[in-house]
């Protein structure tokens, strides 16, 4: 008889901020809506339900992200929150330490060890401990590195939502109007989009604050206001959030069809008086 290969207890295949990502990609194709788990693979990027997809919607699942039963899966209402709600928001800080000690290897480490990443003991003694509980060395140290990983990725969102309730010290000051200006070494030129509308770019600074306006098209014009340093992962989350609320918005044919169809105002014929 064929000895049976040890195997270590479940735990999850994804980094949390991993796996936001990779829910952020069901959402956008179905919503909140329940739908068959074959969908949700697909969603993620896979060409069918194999192996391979059916782990990660398990790592999903234990992170609280995605929810099933006998009607189908969909996003929860914590991976709607953390998805939509804006970074330092309490209920977005709220859902990521609920989603970050969901797995329960993850919840039985915080109960021996706390939050604090400072306060978890050396890399050995952690390995030796999950060793103990079934998990083989090269598990173990899978789930150490996760774990470590979350942590500091939560008290991240933590810290961002403690300093948000700081009292300012210095009282924030209007932006003054200015004559427009362009960034330097921009053509001197306005640039068209694609309906052929100029988008003309106005920046205007005032200590920190940096306010732009973008001319999108006819009656549609964007104004974004920045207050402190800029950085590409902070603008590949903007792109992100707009992402997701792409898909709330009318088209442009759709609207100028609802501009077709509504109907005209009749005129008001006034009635003359009885003698």
């Amino acid at each position: 008889m064929a000895t049976r290969k040890p195997r270590s207890p479940r735990y999850p295949q994804l980094p949390l901020e991993e796996a936001i990502e990779r829910v952020g990609k069901v959402y956008r194709a179905n919503r909140a809506y329940k739908v068959e788990k074959e969908a949700v693979a697909t969603a993620l990027d896979y060409g069918s339900l194999n192996g391979a997809s059916v782990s990660i919607i398990g790592t999903l699942k234990s992170y609280g992200l995605l929810q099933e039963d006998k009607e189908g899966v969909q996003v929860t209402e914590d991976a709607v929150t953390i998805l939509r709600a804006p970074e330092g928001d309490p209920d977005r800080a709220q859902a990521l330490r609920r989603a970050a000690f969901a797995p329960k290897v993850f919840a039985e480490l915080r109960e021996t060890y706390g939050e604090d990443l400072s306060e978890l003991p050396i890399e050995t003694t952690l390995q030796y401990r999950l060793e103990k509980k079934g998990f083989l060395e090269r598990a173990a140290g899978e789930v150490i590195r996760t774990y470590r990983g979350n942590l500091e990725f939560v008290s991240g969102e933590a810290a961002e939502y403690n300093s948000a309730d700081e009292p300012i010290e210095e009282p924030l000051t209007e932006v003054p109007e200015v004559q427009p200006r362009r960034r330097v070494g921009a053509p001197n030129v306005p640039v068209p989009d694609r309906a052929g509308v100029s988008v003309p770019e106005v920046s205007v600074e005032q200590g920190s604050l940096k306010e732009f306006l973008h001319i999108f098209a006819k009656g549609c014009e964007i104004r974004l206001l920045i207050d402190g340093t800029v950085t590409q992962e902070a603008i590949d989350r903007l792109i992100a959030h707009l992402e997701l609320d792409k898909d709330d918005l009318p088209t442009a044919q759709q609207m100028e069809r609802a501009e077709i169809e509504q109907p005209a105002e009749r005129p008001l014929i006034e009635m003359p008086a009885p003698e």
